[in-house]
């Protein structure tokens, strides 16, 4: 049983990976298809809702060549930022 992900998901999927790596259009439409095919495949109706820069991101950022050096730093000090929150809230829980 094959599944096909929403035309449209893998569109908005692709245009925000060839905005952030440099990657051809054939392989940024194949990673598109995977992460679209993945969201919708879990049954997730808000898949089209999905923050879909930020996944793409998370997932891809470590495999591909991103097109801005700063835009990585940016997004991997975003990621440093919230995990510290993170661990800041569960330590302040702990205390009490």
């Amino acid at each position: 049983m094959n599944y096909e992900p929403s035309a449209n998901l893998v569109g908005l999927i692709t245009g925000v990976i060839a905005a952030t790596f440099d990657i051809s259009d054939k392989d940024a439409q194949t990673h598109a298809y995977r992460l679209a095919a993945l969201a919708e495949g879990w049954g997730d109706p808000r898949a089209r809702t999905i923050d879909w820069n930020y996944t793409v991101k998370r997932h891809l950022g470590s495999s591909l060549k991103w097109q801005s050096d700063a835009d990585r730093k940016q997004f991997e000090l975003h990621r440093e930022q919230v995990a510290s929150a993170y661990e800041n809230f569960i330590q302040q829980k702990r205390r009490f």
